[in-house]
């Protein structure tokens, strides 16, 4: 029995032996085979790749020119791995970005064109104040000639009946001279200014709500991606971030940051459904990857409106508020606006 099954081992052994040879020289064989389609796949994907890029820019270049109104295209490097991110040169930043723009400096600007304004209208007010008492006085003169020229013909016709009646002629001279005195003598009213006091304050405070100066999330969040160059998830590659990326759980409300009127909403293949909010002065602002749209096209909104809740639509990859700010068609850095 020993005997029997040490053989029958010997055996197995033998034909996993045999099996394992034939089998390596089957991959001997297709060796040249095995190149050849490693080869061809990999020439498919580099294919695959260059196709999905090409449909990248293309389809950034329709979210630019929808955006900022013009076509442009952000500068983007070439692939490479996570390992050797660092050792890329990152892409300078685009023309139609303004890396110095602040709440400050608006603010500033705001002041002095509200003193412009109110030096225009102070300057105005004069003119016009000056123009009615230019108007009035010659008014006056001329009755006060007329008047004078009518006592004079009553005087003349007293003169030519002086054998009649000589008191009553000196009687008519001494009261037309009392009128001539008191006219003459009588103060031009001047028109006082009853224009309402305008209160500097309160028309600073009203262009500030013009300006996109508060957060569009007023819950928890965490800021996933900045405002300027940053190492893209999907493509691996480094290009120009636009906005900020703010993280959230789906459903968060999204509040206008300042009084405007909706420009656009709907849906983008980059943004997924997005809002686009014209303010004052040359302010809009840019809201990507929403779940929900809850106003509509042309509509006025006030800060602190709510226009939308969070989500992950068009090209993300998870809940997140994609958030941009333009001032005069140039992309500004968000954190440099929350008061």
């Amino acid at each position: 029995m020993k005997l029997n099954i040490t053989a029958i081992r010997f055996l197995l052994v033998a034909i996993l032996l045999c099996s394992g040879l034939q089998m390596k020289a089957q991959e001997y064989q297709s060796f040249e085979e095995y190149k050849k389609a490693e080869k061809a796949r990999f020439q498919k994907y580099k294919e695959n790749e260059k196709r999905k890029f090409e449909a990248f820019k293309r389809n950034e270049l329709d979210w630019n020119k929808e955006i900022l109104g013009y076509e442009v295209e952000t500068p983007v490097s070439e692939k490479v791995e996570i390992k050797n991110k660092e050792a890329v040169v990152k892409p300078t930043p685009p023309k139609y970005v303004n890396l110095t723009a602040t709440l400050n400096d608006e603010i500033v600007q705001i002041k002095r064109k509200i003193n412009r304004q109110l030096a225009r209208m102070e300057e105005k007010s004069d003119e016009e104040i000056g123009s009615e008492e230019a108007k009035v006085i010659p008014v006056k003169e001329e009755k006060v000639e007329a008047k004078t020229t009518a006592a004079q013909v009553e005087t003349n016709q007293v003169e030519a009946k002086v054998d009649e009646v000589e008191a009553q002629t000196s009687m008519v001279e001494t009261q037309t001279s009392k009128e001539e005195v008191m006219m003459v003598s009588k103060p031009v009213p001047v028109k006082e200014n009853t224009s309402p006091k305008i209160d500097r304050e309160s028309l600073i405070e009203a262009e500030k709500r013009s300006i996109p100066s508060t957060k569009p999330i007023y819950a928890s969040y965490r800021l996933s991606s900045k405002f300027g160059n940053r190492f893209h998830p999907t493509l691996f590659r480094w290009r120009f971030h636009g906005g900020v990326d703010m993280a959230c759980p789906k459903g968060t409300e999204i509040h206008v940051p300042a009084d405007g009127v909706v420009v656009k909403s709907g849906w983008n293949n980059g943004y997924g459904n997005y809002i686009k909010i014209k303010h004052s002065n040359g302010f809009e602002t840019v809201y990507g990857h929403l779940s929900k749209i809850r106003i509509k096209n042309g509509q006025k909104v006030s800060r602190g409106d709510v226009i939308g809740e969070v989500g992950s639509t068009g090209r993300s990859s998870g809940p997140h508020l994609h958030y941009e700010i333009l001032k005069n068609k140039k992309r500004v850095n968000p954190e440099r606006f929350f008061g």
